[in-house]
């Protein structure tokens, strides 16, 4: 999918147009070619977060246990390297998805709980109300 020439910017804008087009599927290849050179590149902060959009892309298509192991990914490196909050929140939005399509409740009430916490400090209204709704 990915010429030699595009550089990850490219490579995520193309999919991020992919996705508002509802092609999920190509969108998918682009956020992981993006990720792959990111990642090359020793560019971890961006990889981590193309790294997000392919973990909500694979759930998407219903590849739960592959976008269990992209989000672990991110969520373990912005545990211990940091990021902005709602950053974070973002990702525990998608970390709870996983765990909720996997049937892992509890797991997700808790990821949803500390969501909510962070994008309450990030005056997030929406994220607060959708993390307060799903965690029951």
């Amino acid at each position: 999918m990915r010429c030699e020439l595009q550089t990850s910017m490219e490579l995520v804008e193309l999919g991020q147009q992919a996705r508002n087009e509802g092609r999920i599927g190509e969108a998918l290849e682009l956020y992981v070619s993006a990720a792959d050179l990111l990642l090359e590149g020793e560019e971890l902060v961006r990889w981590a977060h193309a790294l997000r959009h392919v973990a909500d892309l694979q759930l998407q298509q219903g590849r739960v246990e592959e976008a269990r192991q992209s989000i672990e990914a991110v969520t373990v490196f912005y545990r211990t390297n940091g990021t902005g909050a709602l950053e974070m929140a973002n990702t525990l939005r998608i970390a709870a998805l996983v765990e909720e399509v996997a049937g892992k409740n509890e797991v997700a009430t808790d990821l949803w709980s500390e969501a909510a916490d962070l994008y309450a400090e990030c005056g997030v209204e929406a994220g607060v109300a959708e993390a307060r709704r799903r965690r029951g």
